[in-house]
């Protein structure tokens, strides 16, 4: 039944070229590929298929299409005013300023491309929807501005997404309507089409995550509650929506049978992920009853940006989430149970002078606290993971586009936050970054020693918080140049997603011996 009326779907690459494959044929004018900078190989399957509609705002992109796609029709992504006070705002990543729109739609005349439209999006869960009326205006000025070029007659509009559902839905619709009857009053008569991306809207609110309690601790007096769903998996979002959480408290009495515990006198409690993270906690300062093991938290509004930015981080998978508990060594001692012989201190190790510096530390504790330990069998266990992975490890990218604003040079990777760069928001490690010319056939060369200026690096994804790298020195690249990035090891793909359909788990390896080389 939904096929009887026109949806759109907005492709990204591969994977959700794909999941539309099921398609009738008949739809597939609907099916248009926004990300702004992308891979030449997912603008060669789009020619391939059929997807015959994909957006721009740089000329770096237009040559791209040009040479893989030259009949697509295209739509210029346009930054306008950021006026909405929404949570999650685009122009630092995506969109034509206005100075730069008279020069693309001249670069798009000069290689014989057909621009047909504009696309915009005034951010995800804005606040303040007169903010559409001034991005129709910006679509007008630059419908006009087509039109004295003497390009083809434009007619479609991108108004974007982030629309949530209720009375705010209602508000966001209405200044569409009213900005659209204000600046495109023959709007329906001409052929205009309007196009949307309604995905937060459709899929948040029908779905209901239900978390079982694995764990309860009571700590100064605050309850602090663990459950099997945290912010490497479903919880993500609240790193990247900042959304409220609305959470329902149910108590477990077996056999299926649950009861609310609305209405119970609560306390602030915490509310931890599963994994070995202290920075999976997903509630503190939250209002909730006495709880107990296997009682349930359920979440509601998780269906937008939840498991689909998911991974599975120390073997918890976003679907199928294992239980498990523990207790602190002082209970155990006090509960008379026989005499503990092991002590696990930890990781968190990296190479080099600190590693030394660490295990100096450690040696001098160990024969302070537990001098008879060697001969009483104390065993000491440690998880050096970082210690063995990270260095050995090496991530080559390859740069997809490149745009130039206010003399900064812009490049798009094809990794990013939610791939194996992942690791920045939670390591805040230091990026060491080697760029190489690319001359085709293997061959490339180092950059090194070239005049650099500070530049951005932008990951594949259509998320503006995926922004690998600011005010980085490299030297001028071009598509399919490289950046290698070096120390990949540790917590990089391992926390990547498949956001947006680039795949970490795609990514080859190959194995090498440095040492040769």
């Amino acid at each position: 039944m939904v096929m009887l009326v026109p949806i759109e779907f907005f492709l990204v690459g591969f994977g959700s070229i794909n999941n539309c494959i099921w398609l009738p044929h008949q739809t597939w004018e609907w099916l248009a590929l926004v990300i702004i900078s992308k891979p030449e190989s997912h603008i060669k399957y789009a020619a391939k298929v059929g997807v015959n509609l994909a957006t721009f705002d740089s000329k770096c992109e237009l040559e791209k299409i040009k040479k893989w796609h030259p009949k697509c029709a295209l739509l210029m992504r346009i930054q306008v005013p950021e006026t909405s006070g929404a949570a999650f705002l685009f122009g630092s990543k995506f969109g034509a300023l206005p100075e730069e729109i008279v020069p693309l739609l001249q670069a798009a005349q000069a290689a014989e491309l057909n621009v047909v439209g504009v696309s915009f999006h005034i951010g995800s869960r804005a606040i303040n929807y007169h903010a559409f009326e001034e991005a129709i205006l910006a679509a007008k000025t630059t419908f006009e501005t087509a039109a004295q070029l003497g390009i083809p007659k434009m007619h479609i509009i991108n108004i974007g997404g982030g629309f949530t559902s209720g009375p705010k839905f209602t508000e966001a619709a209405s200044a569409v309507k009213v900005a659209l009857q204000k600046y495109f009053p023959t709007g329906p008569t001409t052929g205009l089409k309007i196009m949307a991306e309604p995905g937060r809207f459709f899929a948040n609110e029908p779905f209901t995550l239900a978390t079982s309690i694995l764990g309860k601790r009571i700590r100064n007096e605050i309850k602090e509650y663990w459950i099997n769903d945290g912010m490497s998996g479903s919880m993500n979002y609240l790193k990247y929506d900042h959304d409220d959480v609305i959470c329902t408290p149910l108590a477990n009495y077996g056999n299926n049978d649950v009861i609310t515990r609305k209405g119970l006198k609560t306390s602030d409690s915490t509310v931890f992920g599963p994994t070995c993270d202290p920075a999976d906690t997903v509630l503190e300062g939250y209002p909730l009853p006495d709880l107990q093991v296997n009682d349930w938290l359920v979440f509601h509004n998780m269906g937008a940006y939840t498991s689909s930015r998911g991974n599975d981080f120390n073997g918890f998978e976003t679907s199928a989430i294992p239980t498990y508990l523990a207790n602190s060594d002082k209970i155990t001692a006090q509960l008379g149970l026989p005499k503990m012989h092991i002590v696990d201190i930890g990781g968190g190790f990296t190479s080099g002078p600190k590693f030394a510096e660490a295990a100096s530390a450690v040696k001098v504790a160990l024969q302070k606290y537990f001098p008879n330990g060697h001969a009483s069998g104390l065993k000491i266990m440690a998880e050096p993971g970082r210690f063995i992975a990270n260095e050995p490890f090496t991530l080559a990218t390859s740069i997809l586009g490149k745009r130039i604003r206010n003399e900064i040079k812009e490049y798009w990777i094809n990794d990013g936050m939610s791939g194996s760069m992942n690791y920045l928001k939670y390591d805040h490690d230091d990026v060491i970054c080697t760029p190489l010319a690319n001359h085709g056939s293997n061959y490339v060369i180092t950059c090194k020693g070239l005049k650099t200026t500070d530049s951005t690096v932008f990951g594949p994804a259509c998320d503006p918080d995926d922004t690998v790298l600011e005010g980085y020195p490299l030297p001028d690249l071009q598509v399919n140049d490289w950046l290698v990035i070096h120390n990949m090891g540790a917590y990089t793909s391992s926390r990547g997603n498949d956001f947006n359909g680039f795949k970490t788990s795609a990514i080859p390896t190959y194995v090498g011996n440095s040492d040769k080389s």
